[in-house]
């Protein structure tokens, strides 16, 4: 056992995290008890306490479930504990979802909490002094703590690394009281480092990951700094300071583009446009608000409009999807979708993203760049990774004029990237990146975002001052996190299952493929461990393969999930990716 000793009475155990071990009088209490803890460590544990729901910190409370150790646990999360299969069986938290917190990373089977903490509580184990304390800023209801052992040591989750780095940047997209999570990128980090700040007088300070902080006070700042520097960038080049000027407020913002009123045959239609050509057919974009869709009704029915030909999505958001079973029964057009997507608008419950639809829509897939012609008039189709990655861009050409749609990936003052949970890579030749690419090389006359009804122009200023904004935030980014590129703290679903939700028959062999994004320029190799609800059979460590098939045979009829501990180049990451079965 790699266990390093901290004062008379608490030491860590390493395990790829940090499980801290407090040990008097021959009994044990537990405090992170990650799924790499095991039973037979040969210490006689009395006590688990959780600082929050995560399983990726505390799956291993799972091992002792129905023993007599006893399990502490926040009282504003204890109903994460003990029913989380209500929570992953419900599809509210799955479909129209713009609030991530809490997530999917819960327990895979109940678990008694014997004691229910809260901020303020105090807990003696064998005279031993633990005090707790709310931790706003990761994780809703978390809680923090100091040990007093002769020296004070501060405990808590992984919200910090050893050097005033970050694990996870997305979690931080959490709403502090004016929008939603959706559109709260780093909203919570003041909310965050004045949690933290509650362990500057700590002699050391223990996180659930990475190195032992020996110096809380200085280590806090140098995150505060590098947080405060990535939200600085970031609130230069966003699209809120468009849609709700004054609230990010950057000190050295991007000058808003140019805007333009739109042709009159190009209209907005409240989330949607609809090209009108000269024979009254419609080429609409999009199609996602009943607002929207009653203004189509009422083109038709003032002699505007006399038929639609095709609606063209740019992505699977639900504002912008959610009607298109009503307008192919209505209207009987064509449905065309990026490849990149194409299978979310099929199949929605097969992934878990912010924003799904509950409709279900089969459309015809356009490949990358692809050109083709309606009433005259030339398009061409791109994949544009903007606003999320599962995202198409529409470049239309009607002889006078070259507008391209950008779904909601730009505004006139910056990028909508106010979603880590839309997959929003760094980099060359990647997500906004390649945006930029496509516009550079495309020049378009006037850009359309689907929720602005006027267009705005791009020159080559807005567009060098975005990517002089990305190249800044890449290198800022790596500074933070602590993995190997910082997209793996920025994107949840590098690894996720396909699909995430599935549904077998009791007994029924249960297939789900493990999908992997490799976020930097070398091979990789990953390691595999499943857990899963009871009853569910799963394989041994694996080395990377797909499919995976899970026996159901033992598993009692209702909601089950599986969840994989990973482990990428040697590197442990935990319990980060996961699935649901319903068996019936």
């Amino acid at each position: 056992m790699n266990k390093i000793k901290i004062s008379n009475h608490v030491s860590v155990y390493q395990n790829g995290m940090n499980c801290v071990i407090i040990e008097k009088n021959g009994t044990v209490c537990l405090i992170n008890c990650n799924p790499q803890i095991m039973p037979n460590l040969n210490l006689n544990i009395k006590q688990i306490i959780c600082l929050n729901y995560r399983s990726s910190i505390n799956g291993g409370i799972i091992k002792f479930s129905g023993s007599n150790v006893q399990i502490a646990a926040p009282e504003q999360q204890l109903e994460l504990f003990e029913n989380p299969m209500q929570r992953l069986g419900d599809e509210k938290y799955r479909l129209h979802v713009y609030d991530f917190h809490p997530d999917n990373d819960l327990i895979s089977d109940s678990v008694k909490i014997s004691t229910a903490l809260f901020d303020g509580a105090i807990l003696d184990f064998e005279d031993i002094k633990i005090e707790f304390f709310e931790v706003r800023g990761d994780t809703d209801g978390e809680l923090g703590c100091i040990i007093h052992d002769g020296v004070k040591i501060g405990v808590c989750a992984d919200i910090i690394c050893g050097d005033g780095k970050i694990p996870f940047l997305y979690r931080l997209c959490k709403d502090s009281g004016n929008f939603d999570d959706y559109h709260a990128y780093l909203a919570c980090k003041d909310d965050l480092l004045d949690s933290l700040r509650k362990f500057d007088d700590c002699d050391v300070l223990l996180p659930a990951r990475d190195n032992i902080i020996n110096a809380p006070r200085s280590t806090i700042e140098a995150l505060a700094v590098r947080l405060n520097a990535l939200y600085e960038n970031y609130a230069a080049a966003s699209a809120l300071n468009y849609y709700t000027p004054g609230y990010l407020k950057p000190s050295a913002p991007m000058i808003p583009a140019k805007t333009a009123v739109t042709p009159a045959n190009i209209k907005y239609l409240f989330c949607n446009f609809i090209i009108i050509s000269e024979n009254k057919r419609g080429f609409l974009i999009d199609c996602g608000t009943q607002h929207g869709f009653d203004m189509i009704a009422e083109l038709f029915k003032s002699g505007e409009l006399e038929a639609i030909d095709i609606c063209y999505i740019t992505h699977y958001h639900h504002d912008h999807v959610d009607m298109l079973d009503k307008l192919r029964d209505l209207y009987h057009c064509k449905i065309y979708a990026p490849q990149s997507f194409a299978d979310m608008l099929v199949n929605p419950e097969a992934y878990y993203m912010t924003c799904l639809s509950h409709v279900s829509v089969s459309p015809e897939v356009l490949p990358d760049n692809y050109n083709f012609t309606w009433e005259g008039c030339n398009f061409t189709h791109f994949e544009f990774p903007g606003q999320t990655l599962y995202h198409g861009g529409l470049l239309f050409d009607d002889g006078s004029a070259r507008f391209l749609f950008c779904g909601d990936s730009f505004a006139p003052t910056g990028f909508d990237d106010y979603c880590p949970q839309n997959r929003n890579f760094t980099g060359r030749n990647r997500g906004f990146h390649k945006c930029l690419d496509i516009i550079e090389n495309l020049k378009p006359d006037f850009i359309i975002n689907q929720h602005q009804e006027q267009a705005f122009v791009y020159t080559q200023n807005e567009i060098d001052f975005l990517r002089d904004n990305l190249d800044e935030r890449e290198k800022l980014m790596r500074d933070l996190t602590v993995w190997e590129s910082p997209d793996y703290s920025l994107d949840p679903y590098w690894l996720k299952m396909y699909p995430y939700v599935s549904r077998v028959r009791q007994g029924e062999p249960c297939v789900k493929e493990l999908q992997f994004t490799n976020h930097t320029d070398k091979p990789a190799q990953i390691t595999v461990k499943f857990n899963a609800s009871p009853g569910i059979i799963v394989p041994e460590y694996i080395d990377i393969s797909v499919p995976v098939t899970f026996s159901t045979a033992q598993v009692k009829p209702g909601t089950s999930s599986i969840s994989a501990e990973i482990w990428l180049n040697g590197v442990y990451f935990s319990e980060i990716c996961r699935g649901v079965i319903f068996v019936n």
